[in-house]
């Protein structure tokens, strides 16, 4: 809408029915999640009796179905939230470096992809808001997870003068220059579960798309020879 334009009288009452709406989907289905995943549990550890290896195996599936429909619900709350402009923004100012190494170090005890992580050595202080950059590096991490040819994945933090650089490597990744920015702007279906990996929503990468519109972040996906995959993401600081 051009700055000229004059806003809609009902503009007021959509925000408040999207906020609404946000709140019922963020409450009302997450909560009936959570009670799955505790009754789950609970019979995991024998609550009502021993499992068989049949039963078990049931329980695993309802627990992790669970857990990936609360993330796909906090993915897209979270894009409404952005694309909407209604989620406020909290600037802080904090350590680049150690809040991805804390992330990643905790991370890679969850998955059985081996993980790699390389910086330049340097404290890179941010000033943005602490919440939305964990959730995009949360999102880096979780992309590659669910390709079984994925071997290996590396993230590499560089400093710069205005702000921080985060590449994931991801390899062998072979991928056409198409498909590319089709991931973009799509949400990935299909992928194969790999057992031993973390859950994914496969809106990880249009989560990002939003994210570098509200926070002017730069996100740039491309192949590396012989067979990698690279997304990097430049994190500027904003102004004290």
């Amino acid at each position: 809408m051009s700055a000229r334009q004059p806003v809609p009288a009902h503009s007021e009452e959509l925000a408040t029915l999207l906020r609404e709406y946000l709140s019922i989907l963020s409450h009302d289905v997450r909560t009936p999640m959570t009670a799955i995943k505790g009754a789950a549990g609970l019979l995991e550890v024998g609550i009502g009796g021993t499992l068989t290896a049949h039963q078990a195996k049931l329980v695993d599936i309802c627990r992790r179905n669970a857990d990936l429909a609360t993330l796909l619900v906090q993915d897209v709350v979270g894009l409404l939230r952005l694309h909407s402009g209604l989620e406020e923004v909290h600037p802080t100012s904090f350590d680049m470096v150690a809040e991805v190494q804390e992330m990643w170090s905790v991370l890679a005890s969850q998955t059985t992809l081996p993980l790699r992580i390389e910086n330049s050595g340097d404290a890179a202080l941010l000033h943005t808001d602490r919440h939305y950059f964990r959730w995009a590096v949360g999102a880096l991490i979780r992309f590659p997870q669910p390709y079984a040819d994925v071997e290996e994945a590396s993230l590499a933090l560089r400093t710069l003068p205005d702000g921080g650089e985060i590449a994931l490597t991801c390899s062998p990744f072979s991928v056409e220059q198409a498909d590319i920015d089709r991931l973009l702007t799509t949400i990935a279906r299909g992928r194969r579960q790999v057992k031993g990996r973390l859950q994914v929503s496969g809106l990880e990468l249009p989560f990002l798309q939003a994210l570098s519109l509200r926070f002017s972040t730069t996100l740039s996906v491309d192949s590396v020879p012989p067979e990698s995959l690279r997304i990097r993401l430049i994190w500027p600081t904003m102004a004290v």
